[in-house]
């Protein structure tokens, strides 16, 4: 019984181990690219434009690129976070550091 509780334990630990430095470590675009196939039809036309325009879409605010790929805030917001950030600031946090 002990044995089943450790294992789940260190499964859990190893694994949000991995979702941390993951956010660090695999790059914004390869992250879009790999989750397409996960994503709803905007969140798809999110990434694509995203892909296309990482350099633009780096600058913008979650309303404004929202404009730009004519979706709701929430799309954005929603689509950050189904690719594993905890919102639209980590995102773009994480793709200017990918841009440099």
């Amino acid at each position: 019984m002990m044995n089943v509780f450790i294992r789940t334990q260190l499964f859990l630990f190893w694994n949000n181990l991995f979702k941390f430095f993951e956010v660090f470590v695999v790059s914004v675009v390869n992250k879009i690219v790999a989750r397409r196939t996960q994503l709803s039809q905007s969140g798809r036309l999110v990434g694509d434009w995203i892909v296309e325009n990482a350099e633009k879409a780096a600058q913008l605010t979650s309303q404004e690129l929202a404009a730009q790929v004519k979706v709701s805030q929430s799309s954005i917001v929603k689509f950050t976070q189904r690719i594993g950030f905890k919102g639209y600031s980590e995102f773009k946090l994480a793709l200017n550091e990918e841009i440099g």
